[in-house]
């Protein structure tokens, strides 16, 4: 049996409930009430909600907008026209927009102004710009004013005067001195020392010069260094030079008979063949058996010990291996260091190539009294490689710096002694001896100087102007159409 009951639906009920929902996407609130209310109320009633979402809450009607910008800056004008142009358009009155143009503008400019206080071209634009534009902009301009212009850094002075002139040494003395003290490099100063002097008629073409120096003396230096050295550039073969390197030395009281000599020395070095030729050939000359001479021709080479035989590698090539073979050889057949050091020399001097060798151990052997023949004997055994092979231990032991190295009576030879053998052999020697009557130290002390470096121009003794200007001074004794005296 069915029971029917007839249910009266009320005319106001709606099919459709219309929903709006004004939010935060970040509200808690909000995201609770979508999770807990809005999702399931949509599930369980689906389209019977009509739902509006306005996600805005709190949010401003107007948003505030500052740009910071350089008018001509490429990035702020793509910005202007990609992005704040398109977007006002279309936004409106919701973008409060503030622009400022600036950027990375400085407030204060930095302004040097090199000037001349009375250049008419300065004097107009202090008037005209930098003072109108002070007033204008005040701190704004930071200005450093250099008020030099085309002046210069060095003013040149040329002093024609006579040593002795009293307004000379007046002149010297007040102005000279202090303005030099006062400007120093500020002051290019050219002295010239010549006055109301004239040129002698008796001038010469060459002029005889003699110095009385020590190698150390700092004022002996000086003078080589800026007279001597220019004067002999620029007049070459007009001064005939004569050099006296023993100043106040005194010779030492445990004077010797015989002074030992050892020489460390390569054949082919250009050192070693200028130190025998210049140095050691005419000392042994003049004081034989005084100087007793060891003899070391080995240098920078190298030893190799192959099938049972002696190799050798030197500096200069192989042909100085050949050299210093030779040489070992001449040593051992002369029996005497004397004659052998002299037959060397003679080789060292003469050989430009060994195809003349054969040649020159025959005419040098015959000029010392040393038999060729043994020589070619010895060198053509295995007794020259084992006498170079007993040098190289020598040489090796000592590990000289440089070549040739000079050992004189048991003290390495610096360049002076080296320059000057015989001179520094005399002084070790009994000073009697009248192969060292010629020394510089005889004539020195027979001088007795006062001071050096002492210098004689053309037989009279300088003074310190003199000194001081050696090239003038000697250019006044010489035929003046030299060109080499047009300068002075």
């Amino acid at each position: 049996m069915w029971v029917v009951y007839l249910i009266q639906v009320p005319s106001h009920f709606k099919d459709t409930v219309s929903l709006k929902v004004y939010y935060e996407s970040h509200c808690p609130g909000s995201v609770k009430f979508f999770k807990e209310q809005l999702a399931p109320s949509l599930e369980r009633l689906g389209r019977h909600l009509d739902v509006h979402m306005i996600p805005y809450g709190h949010a401003k009607d107007t948003v505030s907008l500052k740009v910071y910008y350089e008018s001509h800056c490429p990035g702020s004008v793509k910005f202007f026209k990609e992005q704040l142009a398109p977007s006002l358009e279309r936004l409106g009155r919701h973008l409060d927009v503030h622009m400022i143009p600036y950027g990375h503008a400085k407030d204060t400019v930095s302004l040097k102004v090199y000037y001349e206080s009375h250049c008419p071209g300065s004097v107009k634009f202090f008037k005209e710009q930098l003072a109108p534009s002070l007033e204008r902009l005040g701190r704004h301009l930071d200005v450093h004013m250099i008020p030099y212009g085309h002046a210069k850094d060095t003013v040149s002075l040329k002093v024609y005067y006579e040593s002795h002139c009293p307004g000379s040494v007046k002149f010297f003395k007040e102005q000279l001195a202090p303005s030099l003290e006062r400007l120093g490099r500020h002051l290019d100063v050219h002295m010239i020392p010549y006055g109301h002097a004239k040129v002698p008629s008796h001038f010469k073409d060459t002029v005889f010069l003699k110095v009385y120096y020590e190698s150390h003396c700092p004022g002996s230096v000086k003078f080589f260094k800026e007279q001597l050295a220019p004067s002999l550039e620029r007049l070459g073969r007009h001064l005939d030079v004569h050099m006296i390197p023993y100043g106040h030395a005194k010779v030492p009281s445990h004077v010797k008979d015989t002074v030992s000599l050892k020489v460390y020395y390569e054949s082919h070095c250009p050192g070693s063949v200028k130190f025998f030729k210049e140095q050691l050939a005419p000392s042994l000359e003049r004081l034989g058996r005084h100087l007793d001479v060891h003899m070391i021709p080995y240098g920078y080479a190298k030893t190799d010990y192959e099938n049972g035989r002696y190799t050798f590698e030197c500096q200069h090539g192989d042909v100085e291996c050949y050299g210093n073979m030779l040489h070992a050889c001449a040593i051992d057949v002369a029996r005497n260091n004397t004659k052998a050091a002299l037959f060397n020399a003679c080789i060292m001097e003469r050989t430009n190539d060994y195809n003349t060798l054969n040649y020159l151990v025959n005419w040098c052997g015959h000029q010392h009294n040393i038999s060729a023949n043994a020589i070619w004997e010895t060198m053509n055994t295995g007794r020259a490689a084992i006498l170079l092979k007993g040098y190289g231990d020598e040489t090796h032991a000592l590990r000289p710096r440089y070549v040739p190295y000079v050992v004189l009576d048991g003290a390495v030879a610096d360049s002076v002694t080296t320059n000057h053998l015989g001179y520094f052999a005399c002084r070790l020697l009994n000073p009697r001896l009248s192969a060292c009557d010629a020394n510089y130290g005889h004539e020195t002390n027979a001088l007795r100087p006062r001071y050096v470096p002492y210098v004689v121009l053309d037989g009279a003794v300088a003074d310190s102007v003199t000194t001081n200007h050696l090239g003038y001074f000697a250019c006044r004794l010489l035929n003046p159409r030299l060109s080499a005296c047009d300068a002075v």
